[in-house]
């Protein structure tokens, strides 16, 4: 009585809390009381995690929503009728089961909720002296009874307060399961008092306003609860906030997001199958090279997938993934895969910031923290009308100058010769680092080169003069 949790332990901590109040006859509302005045003390120590109220408040809730209780241990010798608990469970609640049969979940204000693991803490309250082969033959009961997982709508994200349909862009009563919740945060309406003022500069203040729409599209595709095709990349400097906002997003969609090494993603088949289920995939620092376009394609392009998980069977299930990533460095585009990634792959976001923040290792946590709530409801909020991709003429040429700065240089600065006019590949490399102060190696622009349809032998480039510029001046080579 009167300890603070410490580091590890809050999330158990407030839950008996919460059982103890209901089992002492406090009121939902005394309780939240009671337990508030613990969390102000614990939220001023130094073994504080950053933990949301809002979390605890979900806790106390399930309690006393529930009717949790702290029951005695059952008298020695007699046995546990794990049948009887599991028929039980069954007759009042909504339980539901995956197609493999290996997942447990719970209807719970229109949304179904992964309780596999969550049950342990409320059987063992109600049955202390529960042991593992119980509560294990328990699940494997409830989950033999329950019903299998139903369709869901995609339109449907339900909320601590209600259901929001993102097709009507209205709050609603319905008796579908929506495929999407947020049981800890309140839908919120599209006023200036609710933008999440912190995180939209993380994603905007370096960022030209013609790009914007590029960003809301690639945000407004995460609830659809569809496929977007697109892979959305933002690309600047080292250390001036490009990975921010995805870092932000990934923490407050929680079991909804995920990320990973692009090379990591793309070779190992078990990492693959956890984008089920998933609405957002993140890339973090691109690789100079994509191995596998193949991959990305199919990844970015099926609405289907079918995968195996680590010991697990293959599943069959829709791929409702956006996928966002951000680099230093943007790949070169084979010339055969370049329809392709231009015209339905690809969106591209540039960070024009120059100068590195100062770096600052809590930015994302007191983002999160402040502004959780507000960051959902305002993505949820954005209105197709503000979203749009570039067309594949912009994302190709935008692509291009910053992967391959040496196809625009060659084309403005080169042009074919119809005399015997022949220049050293060295001095067009050493014209093109003076022009655009930029590293270039001998091997990229032969191969540049002779991408666009040059003769290149021994080091001498065959049939290319300097193209004459108005008002600038070529070096003579």
């Amino acid at each position: 009585a009167g300890e603070l949790p410490i580091q590890g332990t809050s999330n158990n901590y407030f839950f008996q809390a919460a059982l103890a109040c209901n089992t002492d006859g406090l009121t939902e509302e005394e309780a939240k009381e009671k337990i508030k005045i613990v969390y102000d003390k614990w939220s001023e120590s130094s073994s504080f995690s950053n933990r949301l109220w809002t979390n605890i408040e979900a806790k106390i809730r399930e309690v006393y929503e529930k009717n949790l209780k702290i029951e005695k241990g059952r008298p020695k010798g007699n046995k546990l009728d794990t049948q009887e608990i599991a028929e039980e469970f069954i007759a009042g609640r909504k339980f539901f089961k995956n197609q493999d049969h290996t997942l447990l979940y719970e209807n719970v204000n229109g949304f179904l909720e992964k309780v596999s693991k969550t049950l342990q803490s409320e059987l063992q309250v109600k049955y202390p002296a529960l042991n593992q082969n119980e509560y294990s033959d328990i699940i494997f009961k409830l989950i033999g009874l329950a019903q299998l997982y139903p369709p869901t709508n995609k339109d449907l994200i339900v909320f601590k307060n209600g259901i929001f349909n993102h097709r009507e862009m209205r709050m609603v009563t319905t008796n579908d399961i929506a495929d999407m919740g947020f049981k800890d945060y309140n839908y919120l309406e599209p006023l200036k008092e609710n933008e999440p003022v912190e995180f939209l500069k993380t994603l905007f203040s370096n960022v030209a306003d013609l790009e914007h729409p590029r960003i809301k599209a690639g945000l407004n595709a995460i609830k659809l609860g569809y496929l977007d095709p697109k892979i959305s990349v933002i690309f600047g400097a080292s250390g001036v906030g490009k990975s921010t906002p995805l870092t932000i997003l990934t923490v407050v969609l929680g079991e909804y997001a995920m990320t990973v090494e692009m090379n990591q993603f793309l070779s190992d088949k078990f990492i693959k199958a956890k984008i089920k289920d998933k609405r957002l995939l993140v890339f973090q620092d691109l690789p100079q090279t994509w191995k596998d376009f193949t991959t990305i394609k199919t990844i970015t392009g099926e609405q289907q997938k079918t995968e195996r998980g680590f010991h697990q069977d293959v599943v069959t299930f829709d791929n409702k993934i956006k996928i966002w990533a951000s680099g230093n460095y943007l790949a070169k585009i084979p010339p055969e895969e370049q329809d392709a990634m231009y015209t339905r792959r690809l969106s591209l976001v540039h960070n024009t910031r120059a100068v590195a923040y100062k770096e600052d290792p809590l930015l994302v946590t007191k983002i999160v923290n402040n502004e959780g709530v507000t960051i959902i409801s305002w993505i949820v909020n954005i209105n197709e009308s503000e979203c749009a991709y570039e067309p594949k003429s912009t994302v190709k040429k935008e692509w291009e100058n910053i992967a391959s700065p040496e196809t625009e240089y060659i084309e403005k600065y080169w042009r074919y010769s119809e005399s015997s006019y022949d220049v050293s590949i060295m001095k067009i490399v050493a014209d093109f680092k003076e022009k655009y102060q930029t590293e270039m190696s001998v091997k990229q622009m032969e191969a540049t080169l002779k991408t666009i349809g040059y003769s290149v032998k021994y080091g001498i480039v065959k049939g290319i003069e300097p193209t004459i510029i108005k008002k600038e001046s070529v070096n003579t080579l």
